[in-house]
């Protein structure tokens, strides 16, 4: 991160108004070879924020096609659709429009890296908006903290710095707003989310800038005044960031933002259909006692088991124009991951703290409320759909116990949910071979299969804990275990005189060994939690 000249409490007023900054939607150039430049320039500055180097553009010329983003880094710009597309929105919103075009094409090119392979759909369309938001964010904060550094702020009451933020936020919601009132044709192409979930992909990929933004500054010494006093501060807000987004232990930005994608597509709808959520609340207007209070009932009324993942959350919003979501502000979070058998149902009841001020009023999003976070996982005898619930809830709703039990009932299907990947294994080398899995389970910072070619078996491992403190791993161990027998498996630790390593077995009701906990001590101050679960009948 560029070392800024500007004061500490500054530093703290330019990460929020990063949030309200997108574009500057510059005026429209007039020459083919200057939009060219502009586009190239967006397009280097946007890559080297999505860490990839390798990335190239290129220029399509050709009617009637659609911009892309294919394997091997290329990202292909059509000019026709981008000059259609600003003939709809209007040329003062030509560069908000570039650089969103840019940045979610560059979205793919991080799945690429990730997934290797990526299908289209909805649900790798909307995760490509969210990093979208969030290379956005990084883009337009290098920019405004370059504006602060040349025109010399150095008071936080200067009057420019409050003009400038206005000035910033009008263009920037009259450019989203331009371009999102094109809903789906945004791309020109119905296999991507609606308007409304693009803007709250967007706006949620943004929010995830202020994360990456108190990083950059917890770990910069350069950035001015940046001492333990500020340093606990920036930590306590940081977290805060992390909570309200769910952002979870081990997670990054891909696996981050592939929860949260799920959530806002309620991916997959052939479960959530089945799912009915009734909600009733009650508001505390008393200054001294501010909570909302609120009981969901939750019904499947499928065939199937199935478990459900889901928001609720409460918003700031503009008490003169409270359905533009583009001036939301998301207050707090509470996540809930519940598991229902078909035709049973269950009730929450539960309170959040609420804010208000003259300008905003608080506004409750719930599922079946425009904008809610819903994801349903089925726990069906074939395993077709992907049986990890995410570990959503403070108050702790039992994730690691379903999702672990689930796993370990469904670990004769491991083979299942990777297709024939182990027949084209038996050509590498190697006896034992690992690759990633899109199976996770809760609170991990990995997961792999590991596929033996001599036993033709498989394997789910996942890594719990990487770190120096072997309390914590220790903890992490017991935890693992509570789990496991609150569901009737049998873990035992073996008898071993290995220094370094410590293992246990697991069991199901019926004596078979279902897998294996180990702890390792790799280095001098290195420890490793791992769990293995063992494919098979």
């Amino acid at each position: 991160m560029k070392k800024i000249t500007v004061a500490p409490r500054l530093l703290l007023l330019a990460s929020a108004a990063c949030l309200l900054v997108l574009l500057s939607g510059a005026p429209a150039l007039a020459q083919d070879h200057q939009l060219t430049d502009q586009i190239r320039y967006d397009f280097d500055t946007l890559k080297y924020y999505a860490k990839d180097p390798a990335a190239r553009l290129e220029f399509d010329y050709e009617a009637n096609m659609s911009s892309s983003s294919l394997q091997g880094g290329r990202v292909v710009l059509n000019i026709p659709q981008l000059q259609e597309m600003v003939r709809k929105v209007g040329k003062q919103h030509q560069t908000a429009l570039i650089r969103l075009l840019l940045a979610h094409e560059l979205g793919h090119q991080v799945q690429y890296r990730f997934y290797h392979t990526i299908a289209s759909g909805l649900l790798m369309e909307c995760q490509a908006d969210i990093i979208a938001g969030f290379l956005l964010y990084q883009m337009m904060a290098k920019e405004f903290f370059k504006w602060m550094e040349d025109a010399r702020i150095s008071n936080i009451n200067d009057p420019r710095v409050k003009q400038k933020l206005d000035v910033l936020k009008n263009e920037m919601y009259a450019g989203l707003t331009a371009i999102f009132d094109l809903g789906q044709n945004y791309n020109f192409n119905n296999s991507h989310p609606t308007s409304e979930q693009r803007r709250l992909a967007l706006r949620d990929g943004i929010a995830y800038g202020n994360i990456w933004l108190y990083g950059e500054i917890i770990n910069n010494p350069d950035v001015p005044g940046n001492t333990n006093a500020y340093n606990q501060t920036y930590r306590a807000t940081e977290e805060a960031y992390k909570k309200i987004l769910y952002y979870l232990p081990g997670d990054n930005l891909v696996t981050w933002s592939m929860r949260h994608a799920k959530k806002i597509i309620h991916d997959p709808m052939v479960n959530c259909r089945d799912i009915i959520i009734n909600t009733t609340w009650d508001w505390d207007t008393k200054s001294s006692h501010p909570f909302l209070f609120y009981n969901h009932k939750i019904y499947n009324q499928g065939a199937r088991t199935i478990t459900v993942n889901f928001y609720s959350q409460i918003y700031t919003v503009l008490r003169d124009d409270p359905s533009n979501t583009l001036y939301w502000d998301l207050r707090a979070t509470k996540g809930y991951s519940i598991t229902l058998p078909a035709g049973e149902s269950r009730t929450i009841a539960d309170s959040m703290q609420w804010m208000a001020s003259r300008e905003l009023m608080p506004r409750f999003v719930y599922p079946g409320e425009g904008g809610s976070l819903l994801f349903c996982s089925s726990l069906s005898d074939k395993g077709e759909q992907t049986v990890a619930a995410q570990h959503y809830s403070d108050a702790g709703n039992g994730d690691d116990n379903v999702v672990l039990d689930g796993l370990i009932r469904l670990r004769g299907y491991l083979s299942d949910y990777i297709g024939n990947v182990g027949t084209i294994l038996d050509d590498e080398p190697a006896d034992d071979i690992y690759y990633r899995s899109k199976i996770q389970i809760p609170s991990t910072t990995e997961t792999k299969i590991h596929y033996n070619k001599k036993k033709g078996t498989f394997s789910l491992e996942a890594e719990y804990y990487y770190g120096t403190d072997n309390a914590a791993a220790e903890a992490i161990v017991a935890r693992i275990i509570a789990s496991l027998t609150s569901k009737r498996y049998k873990v035992s630790e073996q008898e071993d005189e290995d220094e370094e390593r410590r293992d246990w077995d697991i069991e199901n009701r019926n004596g078979v060994a279902v897998g294996q906990i180990s702890l390792w001590h790799i280095t001098k101050s290195s420890y490793v939690v791992d769990l293995e679960i063992y494919g098979g009948k």
